[in-house]
């Protein structure tokens, strides 16, 4: 797989858990906060809200890519959310544990909704579905960070 298919679908994912985590933080809950805010149920207690997120673990923390039954397949880790886009598909949801992932499907899919991290040597990560495929993800190219310090190939040097 060429990096630049990689960080096209680290794009894609990145793109999806940003709208994920900020546009759907209420997963339409009772009492959670979405687009028109919180409802009057939503009562957070101090100690709650004070506290930080906890992480997934390290290794599994960022985006991997690749392709299982030749579809392309991008799985983002952050803060324990986890988005995976598999195709046309989109399922979102938590790292349970170190190597546990709950999802739901958007368009009511199950095949990657509950995932088991087989293996994990930082480059290469394999989940194993219930009842689905299992995807052998590489870890996949964030491109450079910040903004873009160069020109593009063929541009002339010193345009605006």
């Amino acid at each position: 797989m060429s990096s630049r298919y990689r960080s096209t679908v680290a794009a894609s994912v990145a793109a999806a858990t940003l709208v994920v985590l900020t546009g759907c933080s209420g997963e339409g809950k009772p009492g959670a906060a979405g687009p028109e805010g919180p409802t009057a149920s939503t009562s957070a207690s101090p100690s709650a809200s004070s506290s930080p997120s906890p992480s997934a673990p390290p290794a599994l923390e960022g985006s991997w890519a690749g392709i299982t039954d030749g579809k392309p397949v991008g799985l983002s880790i952050g803060q324990r959310h986890a988005v995976v886009i598999a195709g046309a598909q989109i399922c979102q949801g938590k790292l349970t544990d170190a190597v546990t992932l709950r999802l739901t499907c958007t368009d009511g899919a199950t095949q990657r909704t509950e995932g088991t991290v087989e293996s994990n040597d930082g480059t290469t990560l394999v989940v194993a579905w219930k009842g689905g495929p299992k995807d052998t993800l590489k870890e996949a190219d964030p491109g450079p960070s910040g903004s873009p310090t160069g020109s593009p190939s063929g541009s002339p040097s010193g345009s605006p």
